[in-house]
């Protein structure tokens, strides 16, 4: 009982400390806050996209009291999908991306089961396309580890060209 207390003031502890960081990295250099990172930070230093990732799955993440490290693993995976997707104009190229993915790896899923994933994905979807549309990274991988102090995670991620007109 104690080991999950102390668990779950080490969660919040590392939310208020990565929000701390993002906040700095959005300052700009008069004071003003930018609502989107450039992609090479701000005054508080490069992006990280382990914490772009973090901050951008946040508001889909269960209570931490229920939390479990798989269910984390799985939101970032859908998170990581939805952010590749997005990377893709709008239309009828993202569409497809879309269809690939509900036809293929979701084809003999259930139907409902189906439904939460896509209605998730399109979600994420509109969030980096409302709040991190500047930021040109495709994430290639991601490895969460679960430390005495919280999570850990790492993100790989390569350089993509600007979006076609």
């Amino acid at each position: 009982m104690a080991k999950d207390i102390s668990r779950k003031r080490q969660l919040k502890t590392e939310k208020r400390k990565r929000k701390k960081r993002l906040e700095r990295a959005r300052q700009g250099p008069d004071g003003e806050t930018f609502l989107f990172m450039p992609p090479e930070g701000g005054p508080g230093g490069p992006l990280k996209m382990s914490e772009v990732l973090e901050e951008f799955v946040e508001p889909f993440r269960v209570d931490p009291d229920d939390e479990t490290t798989e269910d984390f693993r799985e939101l970032l995976g859908v998170g990581a999908i939805a952010w590749n997707v997005a990377l893709h104009p709008e239309g009828p190229e993202r569409e497809q991306v879309i269809a690939s993915i509900r036809d293929g790896e979701l084809k003999h899923e259930p139907r409902d089961v189906r439904n939460n994933f896509l209605n998730l994905l399109q979600a994420l979807i509109e969030r980096k396309d409302r709040l991190f549309p500047y930021i040109r990274r495709s994430i290639q991988s991601f490895q969460l580890t679960e430390t005495d102090e919280g999570y850990h995670l790492i993100v790989a991620w390569t350089p993509v060209g600007p979006p076609s007109p």
